[in-house]
């Protein structure tokens, strides 16, 4: 969603992973609410999403809508019907007025086409574009921060590194709009066409095989959630980081299989931690991610707009538990959330953690 000058613009991106479903069988609906304590309605007719399609490619499918000024600032619900399936799909998108605040009509796109990225990260060497959709011909200025972030402080912590402090521009390039370029450098970039303002757009640079994690010392960095201070220490300072890797594994699991099992599925899920919640930071370090990680995929999500509540049924292994995340808004992004810390977390925690370390936790 992007709100510029007196238009808001909605870029859909949309994944057929069933071979037998075509685009004709998706039957599409949307309504506007108010707030998520609305009764969700519909309109009447249904959009054929074939007039609003820029691009396919293989299974993927990019659309481009215009959404009336009336409905500006609304929550956007959009029902899929696959007929061949049966299954009703649910999208809610809200339209936020300020919105403008972190995107001035400033899209990370494909090199030679309008479609964004659909992903706040792009790769070292990427090939890229930046569309101004204000004003085609102007020119923007990228700055570079190299901050290396804080990773989450612990549920139960009094804490928390999830907000931005004051960070320093490292450097600063600029560009025409529409032209393509790719970066070498990592790190937090923010796109502005007018540098008197608060105005503008934010990704990261990450490098290959980001969102997956490229070499030890990355591995070793993200077992934070997992090890004790002194066992990351030991990892990160040893002189042969594979092996000092390889023998922590098998020491905690008390097992060879067993610590291929949960190297495999902590890891896997410190790569959609990236993919799904990287905003200035990456997706791992968030306190989404940290939560996603060490408890998996929350049983139910209950939203609001300004809030999300995660909530983990009981399992044979942990107590029913909910987590609150607030959305915490700034230049760089309108979609971090910061969770909402309680002392009473500890002991689900460690009980977690323990599950883990010992090659129990589902």
């Amino acid at each position: 969603m992007i709100n510029y000058q007196d238009k808001t613009l909605l870029f859909l991106k949309l994944t057929i992973n069933d071979d037998r479903t075509k685009i004709e069988d998706l039957v599409t609906r949307y309504g506007f609410l108010n707030g998520y304590a609305d009764v969700i309605t519909m309109a009447p007719d249904t959009i054929d999403l074939t007039e609003f399609r820029q691009h396919t490619e293989l299974n993927n499918h990019y659309f481009r809508f215009e959404i009336a000024n009336e409905n500006k600032g609304k929550l956007l619900i959009i029902k899929i019907l696959n007929k061949v399936s049966g299954n009703d799909f649910y999208f809610d998108i809200p339209s936020d007025p300020d919105a403008k605040i972190v995107n001035s009509g400033i899209v990370v796109k494909w090199p030679e086409q309008p479609i964004p990225f659909y992903r706040n990260y792009i790769l070292k060497d990427e090939p890229l574009g930046l569309l101004n959709l204000g004003s085609a011909d102007s020119t923007l200025f990228v700055y570079r921060y190299n901050t290396d972030f804080k990773v989450a402080d612990a549920p139960f912590s009094p804490s928390s590194a999830s907000v931005i402090k004051s960070i320093i521009i490292d450097s600063v390039f600029s560009v025409k709009s529409g032209e393509s370029f790719s970066i070498s450098k990592s790190g937090l970039y923010f796109v502005q066409s007018d540098t008197a303002s608060a105005n503008g757009t934010a990704f990261r640079i990450e490098s290959k095989p980001f969102p997956k994690q490229g070499n030890y010392d990355e591995l070793i960095s993200s077992l934070t959630y997992f090890t004790t201070r002194s066992e990351l220490d030991k990892l990160h300072s040893a002189k042969d980081k594979k092996k000092a890797f390889d023998t922590y594994w098998i020491e905690i699991t008390k097992s060879s299989e067993r610590a291929r099992k949960v190297i495999k599925e902590y890891y896997g899920r410190v790569s959609l931690a990236n993919h799904l919640f990287t905003t200035y930071k990456q997706g791992w370090k968030t306190d989404k991610g940290m939560i996603y990680i060490i408890f998996g995929t929350p049983d139910e999500v209950l939203k609001d707009g300004e809030r999300e509540e995660w909530i983990f049924e009981r399992t044979n292994q942990l107590p029913r538990i909910n987590f609150t995340f607030i959305k915490s808004k700034s230049i760089f992004t309108q979609d971090h959330f910061v969770l909402l810390r309680k002392s009473s977390y500890q002991q689900i925690w460690y009980k977690a953690i323990d599950l883990w370390r010992k090659g129990q936790m589902q």
